[in-house]
């Protein structure tokens, strides 16, 4: 049995009526129905219903599978759109990232494609990734804080999810990871819990731009310094803390620490009658945006101690040393056979007594050179000073003390040069190089000293090839009080000063001293002077830029 086309659009209707396909925009009119129409309408009454229902159903779930693919790659968009997607395979091998994990670390699809996801980690966190595998393997989920490397070896910190992959059958395989970029707000955190900690200090802390001189942050002893209520604002600019902050000399400051790519600068001011060490670090927030961290502390109180200290050390070396040259002296002329023959061991225990009064004429000397240079009252006497008169000289004074520890002191060059310096202090700076090389060689070794005319200096340089100075040891070299000697070997432990005064005569006089050291091969000290050098010496007295 047939029925009209009529009769069968009225089924349609009626189908598409009870099963509420009129939200599929489903119409009797529908171009598709044009096509079944003549065969429905030959079928049977319960055929052509089934056919009816059966095509309307289809194109029902052919709409839902739609739509559900539309709703799904908007999700999926908005996903990659807001975070880092990675997965890994059963060998944790990376088989797919997303353009947001690219963008955020750095590294191009090819760096990482095929590659072992622990190389998006650094060494101390790959332990922690294998815990998550672990988790992953057993078929959990894991959430929480994760730090990866950038192709810069910068760290990223992101919220991450990481749950079980499946491969192309439903079976699991390998892991899939959400991230999302949490380092700003680490940043943040950790900056937060700095200034914390800044709050307490008792020296003020200003962090300003480098550009615009804009304040940042400044601490409670900074604001409080301006005479204000710690919880009064603080002024967005630095010259609301005082004139010390839009004064030349600290702008010139300022300056030339980012002309010199250096990280750090320190110097002295005067401020208000008072002593202060005003630090500057500079601080890389991001890119070429760079901030400063200002930190002045009083320090007058330490300056005064250290003038009481000094005084008193320059006090009992004065009245030391008279007494010590006398008695030096007398013991000489009895060496020398002035109170007639001396028994053998008498003339022992005297050489003793005066090898140690000569030592103990040493050390009180040094310790009024190194009071003389802290105090600036370290003068000079310029004159036109032939270098190779002044390196003979030297040898021939240290030959006693070279002779004492079986050394031989040697030249090694015919060079000539004439600069303008003190001979006295000079021949002081040669003389405790030469006596150091003596000292740290080994019995029977030798000590090299030359004169090299370079292009624009001449330098001396003393060579020994002794124990050589302990690669720790070696930044602080030129420190005051530093021993380079173990604390059992009494035959060359000194005061501690000799290279310190050997730096500041040098550098006082326009020239630079430096070594080069390995231990086991031996040191060797360079001293150079300018051949421009036209007798123009440098202020003895310790740098210090007066701000009021």
């Amino acid at each position: 049995m047939t029925f009209p086309k009529s009769v069968v659009r009225g089924l349609i209707a009626v189908l598409i009526s009870l099963h509420g396909l009129t939200i599929f925009a489903v119409s009797t009119s529908a171009p598709w129905l044009d096509t079944a129409l003549p065969w429905i309408a030959g079928a049977g009454t319960v055929s052509a219903i089934a056919i009816l229902a059966a095509v309307v159903l289809s194109h029902r779930a052919a709409e839902v599978l739609q739509r559900a693919t539309v709703k799904l790659n908007q999700e999926v968009r908005a996903l990659n759109s807001h975070a880092m997607v990675l997965r890994t395979d059963a060998d944790t091998c990376i088989t797919h990232v997303n353009e947001k994990l690219l963008e955020a670390t750095g590294y191009t699809a090819e760096d990482l494609l095929g590659k072992r996801v622990t190389e998006l980690y650094f060494p101390d966190d790959v332990a922690h990734y294998q815990l998550l595998r672990r988790v992953v393997e057993r078929g959990g989920s894991w959430e929480g804080e994760s730090l990866l490397r950038t192709r810069s070896g910068a760290p990223l910190w992101s919220n991450l999810t990481i749950m079980p992959g499946l491969d192309d059958r439903g079976r699991p395989c390998g892991s899939i990871s959400v991230r999302t970029d949490i380092s700003a707000t680490k940043k943040a955190q950790a900056r937060e819990k700095i200034f914390a900690a800044l709050d307490r200090l008792m020296d003020e802390v200003i962090i300003f731009d480098s550009q615009t001189f804009t304040v940042k942050y400044s601490n409670q002893a900074a604001n409080r310094s301006r005479g204000k209520d710690t919880d009064a604002e603080a002024p967005t600019g630095l010259r609301g803390f005082g004139p010390l902050f839009e004064s030349r000399d600290f702008l010139d400051s300022v300056q030339d620490l980012l002309d010199s790519g250096d990280d750090f600068t320190s110097f002295q001011i005067d401020r208000t009658g008072r002593a202060f060490e005003l630090r500057l670090q500079v601080l890389r927030v991001s890119g070429a945006h760079t901030e400063i961290m200002a930190v002045l502390r009083d320090i007058s109180a330490e300056k005064e101690m250290e003038t009481l200290r000094n005084e008193f050390i320059s006090t009992v070396s004065h009245e030391l040393r008279s007494p010590m040259t006398s008695i030096k002296g007398s013991m000489g002329l009895l060496l020398a056979g002035a109170g007639g023959e001396l028994p053998d061991k008498v003339r022992v225990m005297l050489e003793i007594a005066h090898r140690n009064a000569d030592r103990l004429v040493d050390i009180i000397n040094d310790l009024l050179d190194i009071e003389k240079i802290s105090t600036g009252n370290m003068t000079f006497h310029p004159v036109t000073v032939e270098l190779d008169a002044l390196i003979n000289e030297a040898m021939l004074a240290n030959q006693h003390f070279a002779d004492r520890f079986d050394v031989t002191v040697q030249r090694e060059d015919t060079a000539r040069g004439e600069v303008m310096i003190d001979f006295d202090r000079t021949l002081q700076v040669l003389n405790n190089l030469l006596s150091n090389a003596s000292k740290f060689s080994r019995p029977g070794g030798t000590v090299i000293v030359r004169l090299d005319d370079t292009d624009d200096s001449y330098q001396i340089s003393v060579q020994d090839f002794g124990r050589g100075i302990p690669e720790d040891m070696q930044p602080r070299i030129f420190e005051k009080f530093l021993q380079i000697g173990s604390s059992s070997d009494v035959q060359v432990r000194g005061t501690g000063l000799g290279l310190a005064i050997v730096k500041a005569i040098v550098e006082q006089q326009g020239g630079q001293v430096d070594f080069e050291s390995a231990e086991g091969v031996g040191t060797t000290f360079f001293v150079r002077f300018p051949k421009t050098q036209a007798g123009a010496m440098t202020d003895s007295r310790p740098l210090l830029k007066a701000v009021s």
